[in-house]
């Protein structure tokens, strides 16, 4: 499994003292939500190239104010 976003998380935990403080379960769970949240994300983004709107005002739209869900 290839989890760069992890990876390249820690080494900023690592070099930032602020993160020194926190217990080991909150740097890693922020560390995990770093990750998932970077795979929604290219996930969303593949979805949204693999879309075809038949007017472009549709994705512009919805670019503008995106619903919640």
């Amino acid at each position: 499994m290839r989890l760069s976003v992890m990876a390249n998380a820690l080494k900023d935990q690592l070099a930032d003292p602020q993160f020194q403080n926190m217990t080991f379960e909150d740097r890693l769970g922020l560390l995990v939500d770093e990750e998932w949240n970077a795979r929604k994300n290219n996930h969303l983004n593949k979805l949204i190239r693999q879309a075809t709107f038949s007017d472009p005002l549709v994705w512009k739209m919805w670019s503008i104010c995106p619903t919640e869900g």
